[in-house]
This record gives C-alpha cells, sequence and structure tokens, in this order.
C-alpha cells in the first residue's frame, strides 16, 4: 500500500503527517510529497492521501472529494490540494481517494494510533 505525505517540516502543526509517516513507515510505502504539484505525477489509480487539515478536532477519513472545499482561486498561490485531486479524478487519472485527515497540533501519539488503525483496516 502506497501513501502520499503531505506537510511542510518547519511549520508548527502542518509537520505531524509527516512525523506520524516516518514513525509508521513498516506499515505502507510512504511517499513524502513536497510540493502540490507532486500529486500530478501520482500513476495509482487508488490514492491515499495523508496529511493535516483545518478546522477538525479530530482525525476523519474522506472517500467522497465532493465533501472537500477548495480554496477560491485568484491566483497561481491559491492552488491547494484538493483542487489538484478534484481534477485529476474528473480527468480520471485517479478512480478512488481516501484521505487520512489529522487536525492541527493534534497529539502526536493519538495520531500515530488512529493513523496505524486506519491503514490496517480492511475498508480503506
Amino acid at each position: 500500500m502506497k501513501v502520499f505525505v503531505f506537510g511542510n517540516p518547519v511549520v508548527d502543526g502542518d509537520e505531524l503527517a509527516i512525523e506520524v509517516a516516518k514513525e509508521l513507515d513498516d506499515l505502507a510505502e510512504f511517499v513524502f510529497c513536497e510540493s502540490l504539484t507532486d500529486i500530478l505525477n501520482i500513476e495509482d489509480k487508488e490514492v491515499i492521501i495523508l496529511d493535516v487539515a483545518q478546522g477538525l478536532r479530530e482525525p476523519k477519513v474522506f472517500f467522497n472529494m465532493e465533501n472537500i472545499s477548495t480554496a477560491n482561486i485568484t491566483s497561481l498561490h491559491d492552488f491547494d490540494i484538493a483542487y489538484f485531486l478534484k481534477l485529476m479524478k474528473k480527468i480520471d487519472k485517479i478512480k478512488k481517494i481516501t484521505i487520512l485527515a489529522l487536525p492541527y497540533k493534534y497529539s502526536k501519539e493519538k495520531a500515530k494510533d488512529w493513523v496505524k488503525n486506519k491503514l490496517t483496516a480492511q475498508h480503506l
């Protein structure tokens, strides 16, 4: 199983997904994405993404991209991960998207347990 990991290691709170993935490297093949454009190079038809998300109190699994909001795009700096994923799904480059979303500044130990549970579950 391949899991694409997003985050910024130098931004407080945004590094959580990266830290969790590094500690669970025996569970999956984690691919650390350094840029949103890395999504464009994904060749897998079924994609699992691990990232942090604003506005969550507890971790959440998203299976439906329609439930993910995209930023209003007024310049090239406004593109976000949801925009790229929706685009790739629309052009049929991706068939299934699963997002494991962690809240900002969530406990690393709780996040690690939650991700481990989700990655070992049979329904992803």
